[in-house]
């Protein structure tokens, strides 16, 4: 089960750095550049969410 949790929390992680990589390309002022502005949690949260509502291991 761990093993599963680590795998979509890693695809979580690459979601999220692809997005901020992306956010950073197309931001034209690096010094006004905000860490909120960057990183968004939620498609984290949202890849173990999808995990744990699909997953025939926490079904009941």
């Amino acid at each position: 089960v761990g093993e599963l949790i680590a795998n979509q929390f890693s695809v979580g992680l690459s979601r999220m750095a692809r997005l901020v990589k992306e956010r950073m390309s197309t931001n034209t002022d690096p010094e006004k550049v905000n860490i909120d502005d960057l990183v968004n949690a939620r498609t984290v949260s949202a890849v173990i969410q999808a995990f744990f509502g699909s997953s025939q291991l926490s079904q009941f």
